[in-house]
């Protein structure tokens, strides 16, 4: 297909086909990845010509792109990787409904609220069959640093120091438990930027692999009555 077929957009009306499925607004993690599941449901058991078209636009200009995949049951439809227009064909015949998944995976080096919205319209034989918009953001992650026992809180005021006097860092706020020994909670953005600040702290060990949810911690936070 060529550009100027590519920017030709058939005329819309009542198509053959309709589009349906998740299109909720979603908060992900640096590194991770917002999805929806939808399903293309004919009308007709003709065979068709589908054609699903992408557009993809970021929160502002000197944002990091996302990884935005376009997929079937058979695979990759589309990836945003491969640097080819957001623009997929195929056939589809019979009565039979085909579930796609849409995903956006947020770069490691996002920062907090970075976003990304994605227009998709769908054709079929030349009609415009449906269209969705999908929204998703990046938030902090919790994370949790290993120390030696017994100097947590050496360890907090070492973070904190190096993350203050450097770059942007992407931490937030930590936390030493006082019931908790030997660990130090992390709430940051870029697992890689925090990484490298924690390397040469004393007595700090090194992250813990993955990440934690809020609501593991929250005990921690959460002052007891007298």
């Amino acid at each position: 297909m060529n550009d100027q077929e590519t920017n030709q957009i058939p005329h819309y009306g009542n198509g053959p086909l309709t589009l349906s499925g998740e299109s909720n607004a979603q908060r992900v993690t640096a590194g991770s990845s917002a999805v929806w599941k939808l399903i293309l449901k004919p009308r007709q058991a003709n065979k068709m010509k589908v054609r699903i078209l992408l557009t993809i636009a970021y929160g502002s200009e000197d944002e990091p792109e996302w990884d935005i995949i376009l997929s079937d049951n058979s695979g990759k439809l589309w990836e945003s990787a491969k640097l080819t227009l957001p623009d997929v064909e195929f056939n589809m015949e019979g009565m039979g409904g085909k579930e796609i998944t849409l995903s956006a995976e947020a770069p490691r080096g996002a920062r907090l609220d970075d976003s990304v919205r994605i227009k998709m319209q769908v054709f079929a034989e030349g009609q415009e069959c449906g269209s969705m918009e999908f929204f998703a953001n990046t938030m902090q992650s919790i994370l949790i640093l290993k120390t030696s026992i017994g100097h947590e809180r050496a360890v907090v005021d070492g973070v904190a120091g190096k993350a203050k006097t450097g770059s942007d860092k992407g931490i937030f706020a930590l936390l030493a438990p006082g019931k908790l020994d030997g660990y130090v909670f992390m709430e940051a953005m870029n697992t890689d930027l925090v990484r490298e600040t924690c390397r040469g702290v004393r007595k700090a060990k090194g992250l813990v692999d993955g990440e934690t949810k809020l609501s593991e911690i929250e005990h921690f936070l959460t002052p007891k009555p007298l």
